[in-house]
């Protein structure tokens, strides 16, 4: 593996690192950001509430218990996570992450929604 240093910038915009969380690579387009599900409301009134995005839900199992990992993109992070929030019921711990963009690249978050569910050796999106 070759080095290549790199920042990780973090930003608690609450200032509660219980909240929503925010990381990103200083020298590149996306962000990561991990919402627990009761702080949805804060995120919403985000500006990143807009953007185009990769999403992973996570929960369990209610039959076997077992960790489920759920991939998703959206041309608009806040109002697909809105309604997965109000008819998702697997969605079990509180949080989500999403990678998002700032810009229009939804051909990108396709293909990088692709790239996370073929990476988990999976063929469906839900992991």
């Amino acid at each position: 593996m070759s080095e290549h240093p790199q920042t990780i910038q973090i930003f608690l915009p609450s200032g509660d690192p219980q909240g929503i969380r925010t990381a990103a690579i200083t020298t590149r387009i996306v962000q990561v950001i991990e919402i627990p599900r009761v702080r949805l409301e804060a995120f919403l009134a985000m500006p990143e509430a807009g953007f185009v995005g990769v999403y992973v839900l996570f929960g369990e199992n209610e039959q076997t218990s077992a960790p489920m990992a759920y991939v998703g993109q959206t041309g608009n992070l806040g109002t697909r996570l809105k309604q997965h929030n109000e008819k998702k019921d697997f969605c079990l711990e509180p949080r989500s992450c999403g990678v998002i963009f700032d810009a229009e690249p939804d051909a990108d978050a396709r293909l990088l929604s692709g790239m996370v569910v073929n990476h988990s050796g999976r063929e469906s999106a839900t992991l």
